[in-house]
């Protein structure tokens, strides 16, 4: 009788030792699974976080150098009706300039050329504006009405760094023009004539255009 008792005690204590080892076995395979998965769940937490705020540094694409683009574009001048209360301050924090642009669908720093003539993307524009629009950097509201709103084709020179000099000058609003196809030649004609009328209705008003234009130093 004492033999059995002692042979299911031995029993007893081998089963209770498998299952102690087995329940820290399976713990820890399951503590290695959780703390793999546990990175990948951190960042599609973070990606969704800043895809919502808006804080994604660099989350507009890249677009491959050498592309050429359609684009819309117009014209703005240093003024707080036209931009904020820093009109000579860039959204990256650089000094407006002859060869700056705003665009929403490129990375700041982005260097486009227009015609052979480079500019550099260091401003953005309203944010109702979703696609391919360019809003070009000039020192005057004047030039910026004459300046209108174009179809231009843009080609993707290289990524920058916002602040970067550019080599080529900055043509005028003139130079530009040329490179306008005779197909789109009615539609510019009609947004200078409108610019024209509303330069025409200024100058009988005797306002200046340039009256809120501020000066930006370098």
């Amino acid at each position: 009788m004492c033999i059995v008792l002692v042979i299911g005690c031995v029993a007893v204590s081998l089963l209770c030792a498998h299952a102690v080892h087995a329940q820290s076995t399976l713990g820890a395979q399951r503590m290695q699974i959780d703390t793999s998965e546990i990175p990948q769940a951190h960042r599609s937490w973070w990606q969704v976080l800043l895809s919502y705020v808006g804080l994604k540094s660099n989350s507009r694409s890249a677009i491959p150098v050498g592309t050429k683009l359609r684009v819309i574009s117009s014209a703005y001048a240093p003024s707080k009706y036209q931009t904020d209360d820093t009109p000579c301050i860039t959204a990256a924090g650089t000094t407006v300039r002859p060869g700056v642009v705003a665009a929403n669908f490129l990375p700041l720093g982005t260097i486009i050329a227009i015609d052979n003539v480079k500019y550099i993307v260091e401003d953005r524009m309203n944010s109702r504006f979703k696609g391919y629009f360019i809003d070009v950097w000039l020192p005057s509201t004047s030039e910026a009405l004459d300046f209108g709103r174009q179809k231009l084709e843009i080609t993707i020179v290289a990524y920058g760094k916002p602040g970067d000099m550019l080599v080529s000058p900055t043509p005028t609003p003139s130079k530009i023009l040329q490179q306008i196809t005779e197909l789109e030649q009615e539609s510019i004609w009609n947004t200078i004539g409108n610019s024209a009328v509303l330069i025409g209705r200024l100058l009988v008003s005797k306002v200046d255009p340039n009256r809120y234009d501020v000066t930006c130093s370098q």
